[in-house]
C-alpha cells in the first residue's frame, strides 16, 4: 500500500524541538539524507489505519497489532469528542508562525467543543519513547495553528481554551493531555517567531542537547562532541583517575546532573562512530582507527537441508519440540479462552525491579522497604 510522500518543511512542528533549541540544525541538516525511515514508515502506515478508521473505512491491510492500537486512539478521540464532528487529518497553515513561506502541517484530528467552549487537538504517536503533551514544542505549534484557523479572535466560537491530547496507543491507554487558555498559548508567540527568526542566519550557532540532537540528522557536530568531553572530563583531577573513582568522589549533585544527560552523551558517541565506520568503510582514513571483521553469523540450514538431514536417517534426531511462551501462547488461543484462564495460573514471573530515571518522568516513584533485597543487583540492570 502506497501512502502520498508529504513536504518536509526546515522549521516543521514536528521538528521544533531541534530548531526551536539549536538554530544552527536548519542549515547544517539541509541537504542531508534522511537515514533509516523504518519507524516513519510504520508511524505513516498507523497514521493511514487510524485515518481509514475515523472515516469508516476498511483497515483489512493492515496487521492486526496496528488495528488494535489504531482503535485504542480512535476510541479515545471519539470519547473526547462527546459527539461532536471530528476533522481528520487536517492541514492548515503555519507560515505566519514560523516564517517559512508556504509551510503548512496537518493535525491528525481536530474537534470543536462549543459546549465547552474549547478545540482540542489529537496527536497520535506510534513509537514507544513516552511523550508528554505539556510544554512540548509540537503541541503549542499545533495548538496555535488551529487556533489562528478556528477562531483566532474568540469573537467566532468563543473559544476560551485549547485542549492538546498526545496519543500513545504502544505505551499508554490514556493520552497525555495538556489544555491551554487563550492567553497561556499567545504567550509563546514571541518565543516561536524569534527562534525560526534566528535560524535565517548563515551563521547561527548549533547548540547541543539532549533533546535537539536526538534526531538530528547532522549529528554529531563538533559543538556537541566538545560538550561531552567537557563535561566528562571536568569532572577527572588527572589521568589516574577511574570512572569508578570519580563517580564515588564527586559530589551527588554534579552526578546526577551528569546522569541526567547519558542519553545525549550515548547519542553523540554513537553518532561519531557511525561516522567513523561510514569513512572507513569509504576507504579513507581515520586517526586512531581501522577495521577489523567481526565474528561470523549464526549458522543456519541452506533450504535443501531438510530434505538431505531426512535422506540420512537424521529425521529424528535433527527435529526438536519445545513449549511455546505463555506470550506466544496467549496471542494464539486468545485471553477469553476457558482454556486459557485455566493454565495462566501456571504462569510465574520475576518481580519487577526499580530502576533509575529522571524526576520528570511521569511514572509512579517507587520507594524501597527492604534495601537488603537489591545490594546484589548488578547496576546496569538499575537503569532504565
Amino acid at each position: 500500500m502506497e501512502f502520498p510522500v508529504k513536504i518536509h518543511y526546515e522549521r516543521s512542528a514536528s521538528s521544533a524541538h531541534r530548531w526551536m533549541h539549536c538554530a544552527g540544525s536548519v542549515n547544517a541538516q539541509r541537504g542531508l539524507p534522511a537515514g533509516d525511515t523504518t519507524f516513519a514508515d510504520e508511524g505513516t502506515r498507523a497514521h493511514a489505519c487510524a485515518e481509514r478508521i475515523l472515516r469508516g473505512l476498511s483497515v483489512s491491510e493492515f496487521p492486526d497489532d496496528m488495528i488494535s492500537h489504531a482503535h485504542t486512539y480512535v476510541d479515545s478521540v471519539r470519547e473526547l469528542a462527546q459527539g461532536h464532528p471530528i476533522e481528520v487529518e487536517l492541514e492548515l497553515p503555519i507560515s505566519h508562525l514560523t516564517g517559512e513561506e508556504g509551510a503548512t502541517s496537518t493535525a491528525d484530528a481536530v474537534v470543536l467543543r462549543t459546549d465547552i467552549k474549547r478545540i482540542n487537538i489529537h496527536d497520535l504517536k506510534y513509537g514507544y519513547n513516552e511523550i508528554v503533551a505539556k510544554d512540548n514544542e509540537q503541541a503549542i505549534l499545533y495548538a496555535l495553528m488551529v487556533l489562528d484557523a478556528y477562531d483566532p479572535e474568540g469573537v467566532i466560537y468563543g473559544v476560551e481554551t485549547v485542549g492538546v491530547y498526545m496519543h500513545q496507543p504502544r505505551v499508554r491507554y490514556a493520552p497525555s493531555e495538556w489544555i491551554l487558555t487563550r492567553d497561556e498559548l499567545n504567550a509563546y508567540r514571541p518565543e516561536i517567531l524569534s527562534a525560526s527568526m534566528a535560524t535565517l542566519d548563515p551563521n547561527a550557532p548549533r547548540t547541543p542537547g539532549a533533546k535537539q540532537c536526538k534526531y538530528c540528522r547532522a549529528k554529531p557536530c563538533a559543538e556537541a562532541i566538545a560538550a561531552v568531553t567537557s563535561e566528562c572530563a571536568d569532572m577527572f583531577v588527572n589521568h589516574e583517575e577511574t570512572p569508578k573513582d570519580v563517580a564515588g568522589r564527586a559530589d551527588i549533585v554534579s552526578l546526577a546532573e551528569l546522569v541526567k544527560k547519558a542519553d545525549f552523551i550515548r547519542d553523540v558517541i554513537k553518532a561519531a562512530e557511525s561516522r567513523i565506520y561510514a569513512r572507513l568503510i569509504d576507504r579513507q582514513p581515520v586517526p586512531g582507527f581501522k577495521l577489523k571483521l567481526g565474528r561470523k553469523g549464526d549458522r543456519e540450514w541452506s533450504p535443501e537441508a531438510e530434505n538431505k538431514l531426512i535422506s540420512l536417517g537424521l529425521k529424528d534426531v535433527a527435529y526438536t519440540s519445545r513449549l511455546r511462551t505463555p506470550a506466544d501462547l496467549e496471542k494464539i488461543i486468545g485471553k477469553k479462552d476457558q482454556r486459557w484462564i485455566e493454565i495462566k495460573e501456571c504462569i510465574r514471573q520475576a518481580p519487577a525491579k526499580p530502576i533509575l530515571t529522571v524526576a520528570e518522568d511521569t511514572a509512579t516513584e517507587y520507594v524501597p522497604e527492604d534495601v537488603s533485597l537489591f545490594t546484589n543487583l548488578d547496576h546496569e540492570e538499575l537503569i532504565g
